[in-house]
Order: C-alpha cells, then sequence, then structure tokens
C-alpha cells in the first residue's frame, strides 16, 4: 500500500505499538485532552464485528454412517479502529489516516457497516498542515 520513503515507520513505546508517528502524536494529544476533562473513556484499538462468519451445514458420508458438519463458507469481517472516546456525552470512534488520500474504498465500506451494524459514525483525523518552507529571493 505504502511505497519507498514514504511509508510511516511504527512506533513502540511504553504506551504501545502506533502504526506512525503522528498517530502516537495524536494518541499524546488525545490523552492530554482526557486530562483536562474535555474527553473521557479514551480507549486504543477497539475491535467491532461488521459481518459474522457465514457457516453452512454439509452432510459427510463416512464408513458406517452420515455426519452433519459445520463448514465455514466465510470468515468474519472486524474492523479496528484507531482510537473512541467520548465527548459532550457523544461516542467518537476515531481513525487516524496521514492524508485524506489515504482513504481508500475499503476504509469506506467499513465505514458505511460500522454505522449500518453498530450505528457508529467514524470519524477521520488527520495530522495538522506541515508549514511550506520558502525559498529565498534570488539577489
Amino acid at each position: 500500500m505504502y511505497s519507498g520513503r514514504f511509508k510511516p515507520k511504527p512506533v513502540e513505546n511504553e504506551h504501545g505499538h502506533f502504526d506512525s508517528k503522528s498517530e502516537y502524536e495524536r494518541y499524546l494529544l488525545l490523552l492530554d485532552m482526557e486530562q483536562n476533562g474535555l474527553i473521557t473513556d479514551l480507549k486504543r484499538q477497539v475491535t467491532y464485528e461488521l459481518l459474522p462468519k457465514q457457516t453452512k451445514i454439509v452432510r459427510k458420508e463416512l464408513k458406517t454412517k452420515v455426519k452433519e458438519v459445520v463448514k465455514v463458507v466465510e470468515q468474519d469481517i472486524k474492523y479496528t479502529c484507531d482510537f473512541t472516546y467520548y465527548k459532550d456525552g457523544e461516542y467518537v470512534a476515531e481513525e487516524f489516516k496521514g492524508s485524506k488520500y489515504c482513504i481508500d474504498e475499503a476504509v469506506r465500506i467499513k465505514k458505511k457497516l460500522l454505522y449500518y451494524m453498530h450505528g457508529i459514525e467514524l470519524k477521520f483525523s488527520f495530522p495538522p498542515p506541515r508549514e511550506k518552507k520558502r525559498k529565498k529571493a534570488a539577489k
């Protein structure tokens, strides 16, 4: 998904494992907001089941009898969001992305399934924009 030099480097520390440095910085900001009382009940990596596994019963003939076996046709689909918390009494599920261009079709579908199955609206957060370097004027 990521190519070459733009691949984010994971961060591992006392707070846990983060996919990128900017995601870790977002966590520190949310942690500070929780300590100041702006949000409550901050959690990381919360998993939701979007679709359960799909099974069917298959009749298997053995030497002496016929046995019915449950066969898994499709595995379940789960989604793990980066952060969840309560802000002003409203439950917020937040996904941190490097830029708005990183939101692919699979994430959009999972966002719709999360709202359909659990009634939770997924919000995206992005790092603050960097200041552009100015070129010095030629003399």
